[in-house]
């Protein structure tokens, strides 16, 4: 009995049952194993990533799904992806800055809008 516990407790830490068949992975996709830091499971397939854009696996560390398609970037802005790190959506194009102004894309706080201008943050 010591030989079985023993056993089981080393397979569930590199295995799952799956359907009740044993299989590599700490969670299931159908009748498939998978690890869950590496893969995801999207409509019953394996994918790379950790989140699911329709069929599609990705990582969003890297990655976002705009209108069903992967795209890089933390964000979307129409079907185009982008880093809110650097860039913002002003009237859907992407712009540089975290703040917008009209359509133009400008830093807070080292600017600000005045009246549909971009100014340094003093003149306004």
């Amino acid at each position: 009995a010591t030989h079985a516990t023993h056993f089981i407790l080393v397979c569930t830490s590199l295995s799952t049952c799956c359907n009740d068949v044993v299989k590599p992975g700490n969670a299931c996709c159908g009748n498939n194993g998978y690890y869950t830091s590496l893969y995801t499971c999207c409509n019953g397939d394996i994918e790379l990533g950790n989140a699911c854009c329709v069929n599609e696996g990705y990582y969003t560390s890297l990655s976002t799904c705009c209108n069903d398609v992967v795209k890089p970037g933390n964000a979307c802005c129409g079907n185009n992806g982008y880093y809110t790190s650097l860039y913002t959506c002003c009237n859907g194009d992407i712009e540089l800055g975290n703040a917008c102004c009209g359509s133009k894309g400008y830093y807070k706080p080292l600017y600000t809008c005045c009246n549909g201008v971009i100014k340094p943050s003093s003149e306004c």
